[in-house]
């Protein structure tokens, strides 16, 4: 794990956290994905070429983008290895692939930074997307709750629900600083806060190599764990900023 510094340079356009703008904010993703399913039917998605058997073709797919192909065409059995059409394929080729005529087929060969460029997009959409309905407003409040007790302070909104960091070039990122002050000031089995984090931090095999903006929240009562979610840059922003305050 790589830890740093969290620097940021524009100024932060704080969220306003209240439960109408959230649960309004997880309508819309409903809708959105509602929209996706009727109108992405024929969308390319990213995949990187694994295995050439004769006239046979594997791909393989990140398991955000499997889970936007599901999305996409509901009742169809997809795997994250996919077996795909395509003329002069070879291992590592990094393609395009879309439903055509029941099959997989590639439409396209990338180079690598458009391929990263593509999935990044599509990794990040539904990968924010799922962070909205998994972190409604009572998982959030849940949450600072459970940071209160950890670290012995009162009950205030102000409170962040998550811990708020970055996946970059393959290597997860976060505030050595913050780290610090939770470790110092948790309420914990000596070493439990920093293990728990590890354990839940993305690797870049799920998620790509980045930049996607993360927050690790806890999800249980019983014992120090977290999961991880992605946010918008300026939420993640906002996020980062309430630590700020609260440990300054």
């Amino acid at each position: 794990m790589l830890i740093s510094e969290l620097p940021y340079y524009e100024d932060p356009e704080i969220m306003d956290n209240s439960s109408n703008d959230s649960i309004q904010s997880v309508t819309r993703t409903s809708l959105t994905a509602l929209v996706r399913r009727t109108i992405h039917n024929d969308r390319e998605y990213p995949a990187t070429v694994e295995q050439t058997l004769e006239d046979r073709v594997y791909a393989q797919v990140l398991a955000p983008v499997l889970r936007a192909m599901r999305s996409d065409h509901p009742g169809l059995e997809i795997s994250s290895t996919l077996q795909i059409t395509g003329m002069n394929l070879q291992k590592g080729d990094r393609v395009l692939v879309q439903r055509q005529d029941k099959k997989w087929a590639a439409t396209t060969t990338l180079t690598e930074p458009l391929f990263e460029q593509k999935q990044l997009v599509l990794t990040t959409q539904q990968l924010i997307a799922e962070g909205a309905q998994e972190t409604p407003p009572l998982i959030r409040r849940t949450a600072k709750r459970r940071f209160e007790k950890w670290f012995g302070i009162a009950a205030n909104e102000a409170t962040p629900w998550g811990l708020p960091g970055r996946l970059e070039e393959g290597n997860t990122r976060l505030s050595r600083s913050l780290l610090k002050w939770c470790a110092r000031n948790a309420q914990l089995q000596s070493g439990a806060f920093e293990d728990s984090v590890r354990r839940a931090l993305p690797r870049k095999e799920d998620w790509g190599n980045g930049p996607i903006y993360f927050v690790l929240f806890p999800v249980s009562d019983d014992k120090v764990r977290f999961s991880a979610v992605v946010l918008e840059k300026d939420e993640h922003q906002g996020l980062f900023d309430l630590w700020k305050t609260m440990i300054s």
